[in-house]
């Protein structure tokens, strides 16, 4: 019986070199591990060809930087576009780990004060309220911790040069009052 000519007795021409080789393999393309290496990277478009090829053409150290640079502006991109989002996400990270609260008991509060400054009676505002007003403030003990209240953020910073005694004595009554706002 004749024998058929093998695969493997045939020459191949490499895809990188251009140098013909032998191979026990069918679908084998390039000669070396070395010469598939070569030609499957694309010249370094960054101009350090001594330094490691990162990818898209570029070495390691410029790989990093347009990295950082292609994440920092998708971030900023996210953040304009997702505001209100972040802000919710932001104001409910920041309830929780200064004051133990959820925004649901923040409402519990406000809505116990009627929307109302216990100290000066002044009008409380929410969060992302229209009018672009400032937050009322939580107001807590620093050292037990108890959430006493929402304060508009004037009498959160103690109004100094306006206390008159009978504000002092609403700061009084309103520091002397059990509520803690973790309960409710």
């Amino acid at each position: 019986m004749p024998r058929k000519l093998s695969i493997l007795n045939t020459p191949r021409v490499c895809k990188g070199c251009s140098k013909e080789f032998f191979s026990k393999h069918t679908n084998t393309k390039y000669c070396s591990i070395p010469c598939f290496k070569q030609t499957r990277k694309p010249p370094l478009i960054c101009g350090h060809p001594d330094v490691r090829y990162a990818g898209r053409g570029l070495c390691i150290e410029c790989y990093d930087i347009a990295r950082k640079e292609h994440k920092r502006n998708y971030n900023k991109g996210y953040r304009e576009k997702n505001k209100k989002k972040l802000s919710k996400r932001v104001r409910r990270f920041m309830l929780k780990q200064r004051y133990e609260i959820t925004p649901k008991q923040w409402q519990a509060i406000f809505d116990l004060q009627k929307g109302v400054c216990p100290i000066c009676l002044g009008k409380l505002h929410k969060h992302g309220n229209k009018e672009g007003r400032r937050t009322a403030a939580v107001d807590h003990d620093h050292k037990t911790g108890r959430v006493r209240g929402l304060l508009c953020w004037r009498c959160n910073r103690v109004r100094l040069g306006n206390n008159t005694l009978e504000l002092v004595k609403r700061m009084l009554a309103y520091l002397e009052t059990d509520i803690d706002g973790r309960d409710l």
